[in-house]
């Protein structure tokens, strides 16, 4: 396994709230923390031609490891750790799913030392914006910009339903599935199903349009990102309180760390780790 340069972010970063920076040799294109306790301290990296799976030390100083590198070929668009993976049992499973600028999903498998392969799907006719893989691993589902969401068998990866999309995507408290919550014009929707004549409440966060927005783990916590405005904000659920506000450029997209504290973002060709409670 080798190490990649990890920095203190006074170095690069003004930011007080900063915990620490990694620093990579190429752009990061988008990013994915694992949502498995079984592989809970690994994240996927996408550079424009190649995927780097790495492991964080769950200590401090918390160094960052990559264990295996594949080749993609084209941009990465989207990225998904299926919960099946684990490094630590014999034989180690890799499984994810990466999405590229193709419109064509791709399946990673790997034992992480000598058998890997690569299953393409042609699944959609624009742009990927997000892949998941479900918590039991019988499915995996696609988002497009030719506005249809696609439900795929992990089995074969064959195509089982095609839906047709009319809204902007949101995402769901993973603590709470009827706590959901979207961006909409620059202001943060949050619902509660249970009474869903009216929001939760609402903020506004950007003066123009938000891009990205994910619940921590446990759903106390919602990360929300502006691109244009080169923003992230961290706000409290609860109490609507806002924790974290930091200015970023060139950002790829919102992970968290399924069980510490960190909410991460590829700015550029750094990782940066922000501690949030």
């Amino acid at each position: 396994m080798s190490p990649i340069e990890t920095t203190k972010p006074n170095l690069i970063n003004k930011d007080a709230n900063l915990s620490f920076v990694v620093e990579l040799s190429e752009q990061i294109s988008t990013i994915a923390f694992s949502n498995s306790e079984l592989s809970q301290d690994l994240i996927l990296i996408a550079f424009p031609r190649e995927i780097s799976v790495a492991q964080l030390d769950s200590q401090e100083p918390y160094e960052l490891k990559e264990l295996i590198k594949f080749n993609h070929g084209v941009q990465c668009t989207a990225l998904s750790l299926s919960p099946i993976t684990t490094i630590y049992g014999v034989p180690k499973i890799l499984v994810f799913c990466a999405a590229g600028n193709d419109f064509k999903l791709r399946i990673f498998e790997s034992d992480i030392s000598q058998k890997d392969t690569t299953k393409v799907i042609n699944a959609h006719s624009d742009y990927i914006n997000d892949v998941a893989f479900d918590p039991d691993n019988n499915y995996l589902v696609s988002a497009s910009d030719d506005n249809t969401a696609k439900l795929w068998s992990t089995e074969d990866y064959h195509c089982l339903y095609t839906f047709k999309l009319k809204s902007p995507a949101a995402h769901w408290a993973p603590s709470d599935p009827q706590i959901v919550g979207c961006l909409q014009h620059g202001e943060l929707v949050i619902w509660d199903l249970t009474r869903a004549s009216r929001p939760l409440y609402t903020k506004l966060l950007f003066a123009d349009s938000g891009n990205s927005i994910k619940f921590s783990p446990f759903g106390e916590l919602v990360a929300t990102m502006s691109q244009l405005e080169g923003t992230l904000k961290v706000t409290n659920v609860q109490s609507q309180h806002q924790r974290l506000s930091a200015q970023i450029s060139l950002a790829s997209n919102i992970s968290w760390h399924f069980r510490l504290p960190f909410v991460c973002v590829g700015v550029d060709n750094n990782l940066m780790f922000w501690k949030v409670t």
